[in-house]
């Protein structure tokens, strides 16, 4: 008995480390076979920024979330008018017994067996049943509860939209910090090469008492701060290639080339909204989501102020059946039933009250919130217009210490050629115009992302970032 209970043992301890092992190697292969399906197919691996769009749009995963919810929504929307239907039942019944099922009675004045033994049914026999039930009251509250689920489908319809429209923010922003990283590195790889000759060249020129040891320690300082400054723009470049092809669903070691047009970086091209700003309030309070939401939420409170009452209204549940027996002993073998039932809850008139004021106070915080966030978006969108002002302010200084320092570095390479300066003042020259120009581009960068979230803030959808893109040819306002 002993060697039997180890043996069990030992085989249910062998099966759970066989099922653990298959789960690991079964969700192993699920893992890989997501990390497939999460990435989208890229049509080119030169993008511009509205293919870039596109492909978000198309693969973001957050987005996808937001999609099959909405999809989900209008699904249960439509379940709910159909659990306004009856109740449809089909049943076919199989009876068969061993013997006649024989019975006999026996009188209760006597106690004498009043009946000898007699059978009323057959050994084998079927029963048929079709049946329709119907709840008469819960059907007109479905009905009536089945538009504030066509109003959750409409808030999940505007929870998309925004996602939708935080994505292209997204994109838009990311696009232009990585485009810059593409424009640049190449210039700052090769100028870093050259601030170490430089560098190397003071070591020399210290070491043979060519350059006295305090300003050859102080180039040396002033060359070594800016490969640190440039090093560091480098960094923030690969954190924007990772965010963009994160937002695309493109796998990170895939090369991405981004394209964009002549002078992209001239504020020229730069589009700055000009209409007044309560034309901007005005078009964010009908067009954001998360408004239009709050919309459908005050609907879907009103209409349950009402179902608080609809549900102390007496229920009606009406049956019909057609039946069918196969006993040769019935008179009649098929027959129609009808039965209709009236039930009062009693519970639900005593807490009447209690629910009606608990779904007055539920429509009075819904109409709070939406005020709250009429005064939010209000606030944001003066707010963004201001950030926007001044990020472009900034980057017009910014271009035009670039326009400066370009000069300096171009007569510097003047000189350098005829010797009239060094080597080392030379390469001080193109490390203060690399960082002037990447600072330049930055701000750039800082402008298309306030852009986009001035953009974002006003409720505008992604087909207004693809106008921002082709500012070129055009000319008006976003939403004209």
């Amino acid at each position: 008995m002993k060697y039997a209970l180890l043996i069990f043992a030992m085989l249910v301890t062998g099966c759970s480390y066989l099922n653990s092992e298959n789960d690991a190697a079964r969700s192993a292969r699920m893992v890989e076979s997501d990390r497939q399906k999460i990435y989208g197919d890229v049509v080119s691996l030169s993008l511009t920024v509205e293919d870039a769009l596109e492909q978000a749009l198309k693969y973001n995963l957050d987005a996808k979330i937001a999609r099959y919810g909405f999809q989900s929504e209008l699904n249960s929307a439509q379940l709910q008018k159909l659990n306004s239907l009856p109740d449809v039942k089909a049943q076919r019944d199989f009876i068969n017994r061993s013997n006649n099922g024989a019975s006999s009675s026996q009188s209760v004045l006597t106690g004498n067996q009043s009946l000898e033994p007699s059978f009323s049914a057959d050994r084998s026999r079927r029963v048929d049943l079709l049946e329709a039930n119907w709840d008469v009251l819960g059907a007109a509250i479905n009905i009536y509860q089945s538009k504030s689920a066509s109003d959750k489908a409409k808030i999940a319809e505007q929870r998309y939209r925004k996602i939708e429209q935080n994505v292209a923010m997204d994109v838009f922003s990311s696009f232009f910090r990585l485009a810059i990283a593409q424009e640049m590195k190449s210039s700052i790889d090769l100028t870093l090469v050259r601030a170490d000759k430089a560098i190397s060249s003071l070591e020399v020129a210290q070491k043979n008492g060519d350059l006295p040891l305090d300003k050859a320690l102080s180039m040396q300082d002033a060359l070594i701060s800016k490969k640190m400054q440039l090093k560091s723009f480098l960094g923030q470049m690969s954190l924007a290639e990772i965010e963009l092809k994160t937002l695309l669903s493109i796998p990170l070691n895939q090369a991405l080339f981004l394209q964009v047009r002549e002078n992209w970086a001239d504020p020229k091209s730069v589009f700055l909204p000009s209409k007044g700003i309560s034309v901007y309030v005005d078009e964010a309070l009908n067009s954001r989501p998360e408004i239009r939401e709050e919309f459908y939420n005050k609907n879907i409170a009103q209409r349950d102020v009402i179902n608080s009452i609809l549900q102390t209204i007496p229920g009606l549940s009406v049956i019909t059946s057609l039946n069918r027996d196969s006993n040769s002993f019935l008179q009649d073998d098929d027959w129609f039933n009808f039965s209709a039932t009236v039930t009062q809850s009693i519970t639900r008139i005593l807490t009447l009250p209690f629910r009606y004021k608990k779904t007055k106070s539920d429509q009075k915080l819904t109409d709070v919130k939406r005020h709250a966030l009429i005064a939010a978006v209000i606030s944001q969108v003066h707010i963004s217009k201001s950030l926007l002002d001044e990020q472009y302010s900034n980057y017009n200084e910014a271009y035009k210490k670039f326009t400066l320092q370009e000069k300096i570095y171009r007569r510097s390479e003047i000189s350098n050629d005829i010797g009239l300066v060094g080597g080392v003042e030379a390469s001080l020259a193109e490390l203060d115009f690399l960082i002037a120009q990447y600072n330049t581009y930055e701000k750039y960068s800082e402008v298309q992302s306030t852009l986009a979230a001035f953009v974002n803030t006003i409720g505008y959808d992604v087909k207004d970032f693809y106008n921002l893109t082709s500012l070129n040819q055009y000319s008006g306002e976003l939403d004209e």
